[in-house]
Formats: structure tokens, sequence, C-alpha cells
């Protein structure tokens, strides 16, 4: 919670202990959850200790805060209803109330789960959900440049969409650039219209196919030399 602050756990005590700015060190506070024998795994955030274990039916998971180690269960459920079960191969980033899983085996990408409301959805999900769709939609056309250009087709692509799921194109279209007055954007040279399709397959879903980005099509792969 206070910069330069530094928190590790004593899993064996189940003890927090926080190394303070100033030097000293000082136990937070002790939780029998967070002991060894559960085998979880904790992540830790700015304002809280978030504590997992894996279960037969269903996944448990404890909320911490720091620094008064007031502590609450949570339960998170898939986008299909379904109870949360974590996996070994997922990464873990907490950030405030928002608790993002990456699983390099699962198609749906990022996912984000919101503390405060037990539910586990994809990035692409959460801030599609946040457009208002019923405001105007504007297309913004992208047309390459250099020798890509040359027979190549403008595409075209939600304006929405860029400004939900992109902070680079939300500041382009946002701050008074040429581009959200002409809705044109010119793709670099170097950006082929296969890869720039790629970004769009990402900015939807989460996903990038790296097969199509080289220009091949969905079922299709390269000869080998």
């Amino acid at each position: 919670p206070n910069s330069g602050d530094v928190y590790f756990l004593d899993k064996k005590q189940c003890r927090l202990f926080c190394w303070k700015n100033t030097g000293n060190v000082v136990v937070a506070g002790v939780k029998a959850e967070l002991a060894a024998k559960n085998g979880g795994r904790v992540q830790l955030g700015v304002d809280c200790l978030l504590a997992t274990w894996r279960a037969t039916a269903r996944s448990k998971m404890l909320r911490i805060e720091l620094p008064s180690m007031a502590s609450a269960w949570v339960e998170l459920v898939e986008e299909s209803g379904v109870p949360w079960q974590p996996s070994r191969n997922e990464s873990r980033l907490l950030s405030g109330t928002k608790l993002f899983v990456i699983d390099p085996h699962m198609l749906s990408g990022v996912r984000c789960a919101d503390l405060t409301q037990d539910e586990l959805v994809s990035q692409s999900s959460r801030e599609l959900h946040s457009i208002d769709w019923a405001s105007p939609s504007v297309l913004v056309k992208f047309k390459p440049s250099g020798e890509a250009a040359v027979g190549e087709e403008v595409l075209s692509v939600d304006r929405r969409v860029l400004c939900a799921r992109s902070a680079y194109f939300r500041a382009m279209f946002e701050c008074g650039m040429q581009e959200s007055e002409t809705g044109v954007v010119d793709l670099p040279p170097d950006v082929g219209v296969a890869a720039f399709r790629c970004l769009v397959d990402y900015l939807y879903t989460d996903v990038i196919d790296p097969i199509r980005a080289l220009g091949f099509e969905a079922g299709s792969a390269p000869e080998e030399s």
C-alpha cells in the first residue's frame, strides 16, 4: 500500500511480513488459510493479497485487504456460468480489484476477473461489452501504403471497437488528430494487409493466428522448402 514497502509470506507459520521503506520488518498479519499445506498460489496487488487453491469440486479464493488483513471469500464464475477452476498453466496478475488470467493453452487469451462481481470473462468481452452500441457506427478506413498499396483493398473497422480495445487508437480518434477528422488511416509501409487483418481479429477475439498473419487462409499452411 505504501510506496517502497515489500511484502513476503512465511507459509510455514502463516504469517505475512512487511519490510517497511523505513528499513523495519513487521508482521502484517497471520492467516491460517495461507499455510503451505493448502498448496495454494498467492498474488500480491497494490492494496490486497489473493490466495487461490484448486479443489476437486470448485476452487477456493481468499482476498485479504492490506494493511488491515480483513478477508473475504471469492468465487469466480466463467462466462458459461460454471465455477472457475484455476490451471497450472495460467499466469495471473492482480491489479486493484481486477485479476488478469493468461492461459497460453486457451483460445480465450487474456481474461479479466472483477473481484467485486465474482465474474471471469475474456478481456475482449469486457471491453466490447463496455461499448455503447446505440451510438452511431463510424467505419474507419485503413489504406495500405508503399509497395503494399498496389492492388490491395481498403479495410474498414468499426471506430467504436478500435477505441474500446486499443489505447493507441483511442488517443488517435479522441485527441483531435487528423485521422479523427478524415476517418482514414494510412498503414505503415512495413505493415501488410494480412498482418493488419490479424490485428483486427485480435481486437475482436483476443486471439492471434500466426498462420493468417503470414498471409495464409485458415486451414492452410506454408509449404516446406
